[in-house]
């Protein structure tokens, strides 16, 4: 997600170019979260530098903010064309600058196709083509594209296309899989003879992080559907150790149970609170990997609804306006009764003001927000914007641990590199929506329930049910989500066995009482 506290700013002795050396480093190393820190503060202060925006773009599309990403990707891409175009045929310098070109636009990309905006995706991709029709990451991310379409034939006839250029290794091996998975027709022998190709190639030297832990999370995903969880299990397990930060689970369970414990609908109505605001907004509140993202983005087809992302403009907004407090992983307001009237106003409009810039399509009545990270600051939307409405997204609790765990969950994710902790991590979340969906209510919120097995069941009823419950008539396609490893928990029951107390009905309960 966005970078929301000050923590990991460069030093101040630290020049523009150094910080800038730093998030290049970080981003190759999988750690978004800290290179868009950077990225962020090197944009701010260079707004017209061609490498700050572009760096901006890639570091914020690594996060999945990809409704932000889109404009800095398109920004630097337009630039860096124009600056290939001027150079002298021969400048040594146009072989990195068309290398740029290619990365930028293959982003943008699949920024675009995450969006749903597959037109502006193929455009893209089409320019890096353009730039040279052989390049094995353009190659691998139409491949993806169209395999991710269900557009089987199309993938296939451009791998074999791009195999007789020479495609590179990894890349091929990569795209073949893609393939394999979005087919119905793929045997068990064939998902492991791929996985097993995939797997010997992640032990080739020289692999960055970011591109081994991608191969290792596909290999899982071939083991998988080949049925063979030991060996999926180990490859995602490999993936995990790639990802970045710490995690204090004890230390976030102890900051859940304050939340819960001093955000209650009596304290929270002895406040003076606005009687207007939020008017539009649609708070979308999930854990990570259980639907939410994507049931935000698919009611966005909606002609009256935009999509403001995975945003984190209210945990900013709690940060200037309500004094929020910096914990080991999330920022968090310790005291709703020392809130004033005049703060949650504040709070509100820059809230309104930010997040309508960074909605897409821009214009609409309903802004949809639908960011994974803001279970511990709902109680303080609700004050500050009392007009807002809540939709609540859930999944079985085992899936959604092993999703988190299996997955490359975009973001800031620390708890995801073990089982344990993201299990401990999901209990907590559990907490916190058990407890707005009983205080909302009671405070006159309109608040909506539903799953991701029930988007998965009937993915269109369910999104309609949904939008009809607030207010939105008018129907629109519901979110799709493909076929996972953590769709089937059983297969991995041995693996789940030590942290099955966290899924236990009243854990969360007794996290509270314990902390």
């Amino acid at each position: 997600m966005m970078p929301s506290q000050s923590n990991a700013q460069p030093n101040q002795q630290q020049s523009p170019q150094q910080v800038f050396e730093q998030a290049r480093r970080m981003l190759a190393l999988g750690d978004a979260h800290e290179a868009a820190q950077r990225a962020a503060l090197l944009r701010s202060h260079f707004p017209g530098q061609t490498p700050m925006v572009a760096l901006h773009g890639l570091a914020v599309a690594a996060l999945g903010l990809h409704e932000l990403a889109v404009e800095d990707l398109a920004a630097a891409a337009d630039a860096t064309e124009s600056a290939l175009k001027e150079r002298a045929s021969d400048d040594v310098n146009l072989p990195r600058i068309a290398d740029q070109l290619i990365r930028l636009t293959t982003q943008l990309a699949r920024s675009y196709e995450a969006l749903g905006r597959r037109a502006e995706a193929d455009a893209a991709l089409a320019r890096a083509l353009g730039v040279d029709p052989e390049d094995p990451f353009a190659t691998q991310a139409k491949v993806e594209m169209l395999a991710g379409r269900a557009e089987i034939d199309a993938a296939r006839a451009f791998l074999d296309e791009a195999n007789g250029l020479g495609l590179e290794e990894l890349p091929a091996a990569m795209s073949a899989a893609a393939v394999a998975l979005a087919r119905r027709d793929t045997s068990a022998d064939e998902f492991r003879m791929l996985a097993l190709r995939l797997r010997a190639l992640t032990e080739a030297v020289g692999l960055d992080a970011v591109t081994q832990s991608m191969a290792l999370r596909r290999c899982g995903e071939l083991f998988d559907r080949a049925g063979e969880g030991d060996d999926a299990f180990r490859a995602f397990t490999r993936a995990a150790n790639f990802k970045r930060g710490t995690f204090d689970a004890a230390a976030h369970a102890r900051v859940t149970s304050g939340v819960i414990s001093v955000w209650t609908a009596a304290a929270m109505g002895k406040v003076k609170k606005p009687t207007a605001g939020g008017a539009g907004v649609v708070f979308v509140v999930s854990a990570p990997c259980s639907g939410g993202e994507e049931l935000g983005r698919a009611m966005a087809a909606h002609d009256s609804v935009a999509s403001a992302g995975p945003s984190e403009v209210l945990t900013m907004a709690a940060l200037r306006q309500a004094g929020a407090k910096g914990t080991k992983h999330r920022p968090v307001v310790t005291n709703p009764s020392q809130l004033r009237g005049s703060q949650l106003g504040e709070l509100a409009k820059l809230y309104m003001a930010q997040t309508a810039r960074n909605a897409y399509p821009g214009g609409r009545s309903v802004l949809v927000d639908s960011s994974p990270l803001h279970t511990h600051l709902i109680g303080l939307a609700a004050m500050a914007m009392p007009e807002a409405k809540f939709v609540l997204v859930r999944r079985e609790p085992r899936s959604n641990a092993l999703a988190c765990f299996f997955g490359a969950t975009p973001g800031h994710h620390p708890y995801a590199r073990d089982l344990a902790t993201t299990a401990s991590y999901l209990r907590d979340v559990r907490m916190l929506m058990d407890h707005w969906a009983s205080v909302l209510p009671a405070m006159g919120c309109t608040v909506v329930e539903t799953s991701r097995e029930a988007l998965v069941a009937n993915p269109d009823a369910e999104t309609a049910r949904v939008m009809a419950a607030i207010g939105l008539d008018g129907a629109v396609a519901g979110p799709r989500f493909g076929a996972e490893a953590a769709d089937h928990p059983d297969r991995y029951a041995k693996r789940l066995g030590p942290v099955e107390p966290f899924f236990a009905p009243g854990a969360g309960e007794t996290a509270a009482r314990t902390g």
